[in-house]
């Protein structure tokens, strides 16, 4: 269950770990913003950049939310333990900052390394047809708003990345990895919530 505390912890906690994976990207030189357009920049990245990552991460957890609703929680591997959170949380982190590092490796090299640890990450922490279809959602409505983002000259993958549309194919494994760590979070202490709230 999504309660207020969840979503807000959300917000505190994806808005710093995502920033710190975009972080990666912009060291590496596989995205950048435009220089001198925003006011403020933190190593290379404007500054209500955290506060967006939060709201993707909250808006993320009421995803899951909702379609386990309309699926019903039959479909979803329901609790999770603490060790199933961070191990999840570390895929994602990890992957973010990989990612920025064998872009160059060029399609579909990067994307098979990427895909492997979320596949097995899922079938080991997972494994429900409502988490990978969640997963799916992530895959596609990530990398589409960020297909938005670079049309509107937010950002720009540099020519490193194999691009689609103007991002790089890779980055779904990245939202999928987030969507793993966001619905184990969900998860964590369900069962004792049921009884509790």
């Amino acid at each position: 269950m999504l309660t207020r505390k969840k979503g807000i912890l959300l917000f505190l906690i994806g808005a710093p770990a995502a920033t710190v994976g975009d972080w990666f990207h912009v060291h590496t030189g596989t995205t950048f913003y435009p220089s001198e357009v925003y006011r403020w920049y933190i190593a290379g990245i404007p500054f209500w950049i955290p506060i967006l990552f939060g709201l993707a991460s909250a808006t993320l957890g009421l995803v899951y939310h909702g379609v386990k609703k309309l699926l019903g929680a039959e479909r979803f591997n329901e609790g999770a333990m603490l060790k199933d959170v961070l191990l999840a949380g570390l895929l994602y982190m990890a992957l973010h900052a990989l990612s920025g590092y064998i872009c160059p490796w060029g399609f579909p090299a990067t994307d098979i390394v990427l895909a492997i640890p979320v596949l097995l990450v899922w079938f080991t922490l997972d494994r429900s047809v409502g988490g990978a279809l969640v997963c799916l959602l992530a895959g596609l409505l990530g990398p589409g708003a960020e297909i938005l983002l670079v049309h509107l000259g937010i950002f720009s993958f540099s020519d490193k990345a194999y691009r689609l549309l103007g991002v790089a194919t890779w980055l779904p494994w990245i939202h999928m990895a987030g969507a793993l760590a966001i619905g184990r979070f969900v998860e964590r202490g369900h069962s004792h919530e049921t009884q509790g709230d």
